[in-house]
């Protein structure tokens, strides 16, 4: 027994040496250094009161903990830390827990390393400032408020345009800083700012403010695409040229116009326009018939019987579980809705001026998430420049692989929908054809059993009303978004 008991002793204790090993193999010394020299000759560090940080993706971007040291005279101040492998993010700080702030690296984007073994990272200047020498700036801070006003977001009557930033003049708080806007130029905000006693290089942050009713305490940031703020970087040797013929003796950057939240003309609607969506829901039918459920991609839940359709994405608004009544579709023949029982629903959504052009959305049915897999949507541009936009008809689950068995029905036409036309042909040696209209509305016209190397195409009046062919291998289809509801049309 005490034999036994030995060797699993002893084959334990290699184990745990063998994990400890591994643990050790794992982990590795990394040594941060910044020089704070010229952050001491600016009096933005004090070193018998102050001390500096390092911060990341490591300790969860805070803490105390982390301080690094130095011998003096030496500026550089270091620390290690045993840190596992795989990339890392992080910042210095200098901190005075006393006086109750920080104040983090003022640099464009976070400093990196990836750990693969024990290293030492090259010394930096703290915010990258190498050089305490000084100089004043003036720089032009311009914003267009058109696509804000246009949306509603912005009265130009009672609301305010400001400027925050990291360096004063600029503050993150306050109600200085407010931008005129431009005589003569609705919409346009601008000023120049000075800046004094500026070490460089350096960066300064911003972000324009709306105060509504010039109330400084309720702000609107806007919302910079990707996060973060704005910024501008200096060198010290941009120009004094304003006012000529000699300056001022504040060099100048003359920003380029900012829309506020990046957010152009070309992103929204200028005018009114209703967006008429069409979606064939026979896939969602075909399948409950064949295998007797679809099922919501997000709870798992079984919907055996088709009650509702409605659309869920537009303007951000995936509302699954509950669609409001003014994104629910149609399927009752009443206008814009064609035939009813036909199985394509439909709904004609309104969009004013300034709403978003791009859009994601998914058809929904009884409220749930049946189409297709996460981030499989169907997108819209939306084009204002007539009242009504007629969409190309949606297949539902063409967008995902959900309804891969059954999405060739959207290929035939509903019984309930055929109109009829007759054909004159003008004959060889290319075989153009005119279309006469009886009954119904035609949009979508199938040629077969047609001689190898035939090749459909549009041209005319028909091209005009925006008929177009899609050549198949046995077959030739023309469709439209304008359907065919009078009179005669060439030529196919």
């Amino acid at each position: 027994m005490q034999t036994k008991g030995g060797k699993g002793m002893k084959r334990s204790l290699g184990i745990l040496l063998l994990l400890a090993c591994l643990g050790a193999a794992m982990a590795a010394n990394i040594t941060f250094q910044v020089n704070m020299a010229v952050q001491q000759r600016l009096g933005n560090f004090n070193p018998a009161v102050d001390t500096v940080l390092v911060r990341g993706t490591f300790n969860g971007w805070g803490g105390y903990t982390d301080i690094l040291t130095t011998v003096p005279p030496d500026s550089v101040y270091r620390i290690t830390k045993s840190l596992s492998p795989g990339p890392i993010e992080y910042r210095f700080v200098m901190a005075n827990r006393a006086a109750g702030g920080d104040r983090w690296e003022n640099i464009p984007y976070n400093r990196t390393h990836t750990v693969t073994g024990n290293a030492t990272l090259p010394v930096v200047y703290f915010n990258d400032q190498s050089s305490s020498a000084i100089y004043d700036l003036e720089i032009l801070f311009c914003v267009n408020m058109g696509v804000q006003i246009l949306m509603g977001n912005f009265n130009p009557d009672v609301d305010l345009i400001q400027v925050r930033g990291n360096t004063p003049p600029l503050q993150w708080g306050g109600a200085a800083n407010v931008l005129p806007e431009v005589p003569g130029f609705p919409g346009l905000y601008a000023d120049w700012i000075q800046f004094d006693n500026l070490p460089y290089p350096g960066l300064i942050q911003y972000k324009f403010v709306i105060l509504q009713n010039g109330d400084p305490y309720s702000p609107i940031w806007e919302q910079i695409p990707g996060g973060g703020n704005r910024h501008v970087e200096y060198t010290g040797t941009e120009p004094d040229d304003l006012p000529p013929p000699s300056g001022n003796g504040y060099q100048e950057i003359l920003l380029d116009t900012a829309f506020y939240s990046d957010i152009t003309f070309e992103d929204v609607t200028e005018n009114p326009v209703d967006v008429v969506f069409a979606c064939d829901v026979r896939p969602a039918y075909y399948k409950i018939d064949d295998i007797g459920y679809i099922v919501d991609v997000q709870t798992g839940e079984y919907i055996y019987a088709i009650e509702s359709v409605g659309i869920c994405g537009l303007f951000d608004q995936w509302s699954w579980g509950y669609i409001p009544e003014d994104r629910q579709m149609h399927d009752n023949g009443i206008a814009p809705d064609e035939v009813p029982g036909d199985s394509i629903w439909t709904l004609a959504v309104h969009f004013d001026p300034g709403d978003p052009r791009i859009h994601s959305y998914k058809y929904a049915i009884n409220g749930y998430d049946v189409e297709a897999g996460f981030a499989q949507n169907h997108e819209l541009e939306i084009n204002d420049t007539q009242p009504v936009m007629m969409l190309p008809m949606d297949c539902f689950g063409i967008i995902g692989n959900l309804y891969d068995d059954y999405i060739w029905v959207c290929e035939l036409i509903p019984t309930e929908n055929i109109g009829y036309v007759t054909l004159i042909s003008l004959g060889p040696p290319n075989w153009g054809y005119w279309l006469h209209w009886v009954s119904g509305r035609i949009s979508h016209l199938v040629f077969t059993n047609f001689c190898s190397g035939t090749v459909g195409s549009v041209s005319g009046a028909a091209a005009a009303a925006g008929w177009t062919a899609t050549n198949y291998a046995d077959s030739i289809v023309f469709t439209t978004t304008t359907p065919l509801t009078s009179g005669s049309i060439a030529t196919f």
